[in-house]
């Protein structure tokens, strides 16, 4: 599975939220049979600011033996937030919408795949309905503030004003996302500072970033503050169905060191490392992280 060969089109359908989000959810096997002959369900959870496009090796890849199921985070890209009072962006409110888009789809049981953002959001869904869980895959993430672990002495104390002040910045942020965006060696520069994969694919690099610049960003850091704050580490001994954590060799964010501890306390989960991959190693290295997840729930979930 080549990356340049991902480009297909991803089915994609609305909900309201209870609360008023128009949410928008992707599906590759909308209208199929349900039931036991229905394909087993896999749902794949983005990262902070990770668009669709991230996904779409996955879609093609999974889709072959697997219904696939995705949604866009509440404020972000499709999902639109009401008028009105600030809308709920914590951590448990996207839980609810991935119960939201399950529902809505007829989708009893599933295995979810979090990438980042993706992985506190997984820990809360098994906190909310773990009866509806059949695996996890937990990707380049962790289980509570992610300041808290970054490869910087005091990380957590010194970005946090910073997150909580970005939002005000708004405009300024998007002239730089643009012209980043436009620059031809911008993802040249990041590949030599180390900052993302030299295996990362410059077509989907490109699509994900022209995605990336439409965003509201004060909802991005409003996101990000509300990740600060969230803590699911109570849930990790809980944990009884398969799970795989996936970590990238480079990654700084969400160091692999902070994901193999967190693999150690649940119960029989599996350790993959990308020794190459840095914190966006799932876009960086699809056909091996999607083959190993192929491989993880033909194997683990399916036998259990």
């Amino acid at each position: 599975m080549k990356t340049v060969e991902a480009r297909i089109e991803i089915p994609k359908y609305f909900l309201e939220t209870r609360d008023g989000v128009q949410l928008r959810y992707f599906d590759t096997g909308a209208g199929q049979t349900t039931g036991s002959a229905a394909p087993p369900a896999i749902l794949l959870a983005n990262g902070l600011g990770g668009p669709i496009s991230a996904f779409r090796p996955y879609m093609k890849y999974l889709s072959q033996n697997h219904r696939v199921l995705s949604w866009d985070y509440r404020g972000l890209y499709g999902s639109l937030l009401p008028r009105g009072p600030r809308s709920d962006l914590g951590v448990s409110a996207h839980a609810e919408d991935v119960l939201a888009v399950l529902d809505r789809a007829g989708v009893e049981h599933v295995t979810f795949v979090g990438w980042s953002m993706g992985v506190q959001i997984g820990l809360e869904v098994v906190r909310r309905a773990k009866d509806r869980v059949s695996g996890l895959v937990l990707m380049n993430g962790t289980s509570g503030n992610p300041l808290r672990g970054m490869d910087l002495p005091f990380s957590e104390f010194l970005l946090a004003p910073l997150v909580r002040r970005a939002g005000g910045y708004e405009k300024l942020g998007h002239r730089l996302i643009e012209r980043a965006s436009r620059h031809p060696t911008t993802s040249l520069w990041l590949k030599r500072l180390g900052l993302v994969a030299r295996a990362f694919d410059s077509a989907l690099f490109q699509e994900m970033i022209d995605d990336f610049k439409t965003i509201d960003l004060r909802h991005y850091f409003a996101l990000l503050d509300e990740l600060c704050r969230h803590d699911a580490g109570d849930m990790l001994g809980a944990i009884d169905v398969p799970t795989l954590v996936v970590s990238g060799g480079r990654d700084h964010l969400t160091p692999s060191s902070a994901a193999q501890r967190m693999a150690e306390r649940i119960r029989g989960a599996e350790f993959f490392l990308v020794p190459a991959a840095t914190h966006y190693g799932a876009a960086e290295f699809p056909d091996i992280v999607a083959r190993r997840i192929e491989r993880f729930v033909q194997g683990r979930i399916a036998a259990s």
